[in-house]
């Protein structure tokens, strides 16, 4: 008899045949390694979540960032990419574009109508940001969530 394997701990799909969710692996990774962990040291619930919450983060960010990039790729935006200057360019564009659509008011996106065109430029940014990242070989979810933890230190200026 074989196993049934559960739904994915991210989206919750089932896997069918060889096809998982990107996530399953991971997740199941990290929820075993953190029931391990939790059974070997005292930590809080509260400390648990929150090292929860940060790695899975790194986790979809890092494979949203991988898809974005392999997006970019193939559709040849990076086909004509000399340096890293090119890129930066590149972003200022996409800020600029945001830039507009934040001065036109909220009008919905033409592109993915449940959104608004801001949402969607600073979509853009970001998704430029993440496949340059991924070009770049940056950890960038790691240096995310260490700057967010970095900022809670920070006093108000």
């Amino acid at each position: 008899m074989t196993e049934i394997e559960p739904p994915c701990y991210a989206c919750n799909l089932q896997p069918v045949g060889d096809f998982k969710c990107k996530l399953f692996d991971a997740c199941k990774a990290l929820i075993d390694y953190q029931s391990e962990k939790k059974s070997v040291t005292k930590i809080s619930n509260v400390e648990l979540e929150l090292m929860r919450v940060e790695e899975l983060f790194e986790i979809y960010f890092k494979t949203v960032q991988e898809c974005a990039h392999q997006t970019a790729e193939d559709k040849g935006q990076w086909a004509d990419v000399v340096s890293i200057h090119d890129v930066i360019a590149h972003v200022h564009c996409e800020v600029s574009e945001l830039f507009k659509a934040i001065n036109n008011g909220g009008l919905v996106s033409r592109n993915i109508p449940c959104f608004t065109h801001r949402e969607e430029e600073a979509a853009d940014v970001i998704l430029l940001i993440m496949s340059m990242a991924e070009q770049l070989d940056w950890d960038l979810a790691g240096a995310i969530v260490a700057k967010a933890k970095y900022n809670l230190t920070r006093d108000r200026t």
